[in-house]
């Protein structure tokens, strides 16, 4: 029972995430999301995942997800900052 809290509560939490960081586009008024908050938050769920597959013991596997989640949370976001740079160059031509 304790398990399903902590999903709800983590998909909760994920939900309200994902929605705050729409914003309005001010030309077409369509919402949209920045490339670099895609990127950290798949990266971070990937880093996440591979991080808890890579442990050995229930405290290592929970180290490694933390690490793996930062760090790929970075890196996602490094290069949805970067598309997003790009896209802008683009619409400025």
């Amino acid at each position: 029972m304790n398990i399903t809290k902590n999903v709800v509560a983590y998909f909760l939490v994920g939900c309200l995430t994902l929605t705050s960081c729409q914003t309005a586009n001010p030309y077409t008024g369509d919402s949209q999301q920045a490339k670099a908050t895609t990127g950290a938050i798949f990266g971070g769920l990937l880093g996440a995942g591979i991080g808890a597959l890579s442990g050995g013991s229930n405290t290592e596997r929970k180290q490694r997800a933390l690490l793996g989640a930062g760090v790929g949370a970075l890196a996602g976001a490094g290069i949805g900052a970067y598309m997003d740079q790009q896209e802008s160059e683009l619409r400025r031509e």
